[in-house]
């Protein structure tokens, strides 16, 4: 969704296939526990440095990552994730054009804490931290309508 030349609203998702694997630090043996898939959903928005056949650009995203287990073992943890990315657009005619990207996903696992002591108060606490990056590189048509 085109807001004027420069600016743009994007919706992203990405779904790869992968494997669950435990690994022992000091012997280095691995395990492969199930297969599950990793889907990102985020919408966020591109700003064009060009107006021309050629249009360098960055993109900015917010949204969850879902860890999808294939298995009724574990079940999906949903996160928090925010992404950016930049590429180019290279256009070959007004509507037509091919779009080159790379992108980092960064999904926070989060944790909150409440506590009341008697006769005292109470206490909120929370953090968040990044423990995974996710990096595309994606390519692709543009069919501008």
């Amino acid at each position: 969704l085109q807001f004027d030349d420069a600016v743009a609203f994007e919706f992203y998702y990405s779904r790869q296939d992968t494997q669950l694997e435990f690994r022992e630090r000091a012997i280095g043996n691995k395990v492969e526990l199930f297969d599950m898939a990793v889907e990102d959903y985020q919408a966020g928005g591109v700003y064009h440095f060009s107006e021309d056949n050629i249009q360098p650009f960055v993109s900015f995203g917010a949204g969850v990552t879902r860890w999808a287990a294939k298995t009724d073992l574990a079940s999906d943890e949903w996160q928090f994730s925010l992404g950016g990315g930049g590429g180019v657009k290279v256009f070959v005619s007004p509507r037509i054009g091919f779009r080159l990207e790379g992108k980092l996903l960064f999904p926070f696992w989060s944790d909150t804490s409440f506590f009341c002591g008697l006769p005292g108060g109470c206490w909120v606490g929370g953090a968040a931290n990044v423990s995974t990056v996710n990096g595309n590189v994606l390519g692709g048509l543009i069919i501008a309508f």
